[in-house]
Order: C-alpha cells, then sequence, then structure tokens
C-alpha cells in the first residue's frame, strides 16, 4: 500500500503505473506462478508432454508480459513527453480542447 502512495505522489498519470506493474505482476501471477508451483508439487506425477506444454505456457506468459511491459513503458514515456507532465489535462478536459461542444441550435 506504501509503494502504490508513493507511485501515485510520484507518477502523476497513476493509471500508466498501475499499467506497467499489473503487466509484469498479473502475468506471472495468471501464467507463470501457479505452473511453476504445479510443477515443484506434482514433479514426479509429470509426463514428458504435459512438461513441455508447462514449459511453453511459461515461455508464452513471460513473452506476453514482457511485451506487455514494454509497451506500459512506451505509453509512460509518451504521457511524460507530450508536454503535460503533471496530468492536468486529464484532471480538467475542459481546458484541453478535446471535449465535444453540441450546439443545439
Amino acid at each position: 500500500m506504501l509503494l502504490s502512495a508513493t507511485g501515485a505522489i510520484i507518477v502523476p498519470k497513476f493509471n500508466l503505473f498501475i499499467n506497467l506493474i499489473g503487466s509484469f505482476a498479473c502475468t506471472a501471477l495468471a501464467f507463470i506462478l501457479p505452473v511453476m508451483m504445479y510443477n515443484k508439487m506434482h514433479e514426479a506425477e509429470l509426463t514428458a508432454g504435459r512438461r513441455i506444454l508447462h514449459k511453453v505456457l511459461v515461455i508464452f506468459g513471460c513473452v506476453c508480459g514482457a511485451i506487455s511491459f514494454v509497451m506500459s513503458l512506451i505509453e509512460l514515456a509518451k504521457a511524460f513527453s507530450e508536454g503535460d507532465p503533471e496530468g492536468t489535462d486529464i484532471a480538467n478536459p475542459m481546458n484541453s480542447g478535446d471535449a465535444t461542444s453540441i450546439n443545439l441550435n
């Protein structure tokens, strides 16, 4: 919780920071760690085919996590290079010129 609070203070565009952390942690929790724990618990019962399948799943998780991590880094770098590092355009969209106005007359 302290890490999240510190991240919110340091990184004004907190959603991009959460994307970065999630790309690393969620792929590990969903793809990598369960398979590795299962392999460790049932090491004697695994067939060669299942071991290969598990290795493919771990590699898939690592590749997807790496791609997601790199994409999140790119988005974070773009956000800070666009000239609004404090995120004021996100907090007040009316000043950014992106709001759509509808003329009912």
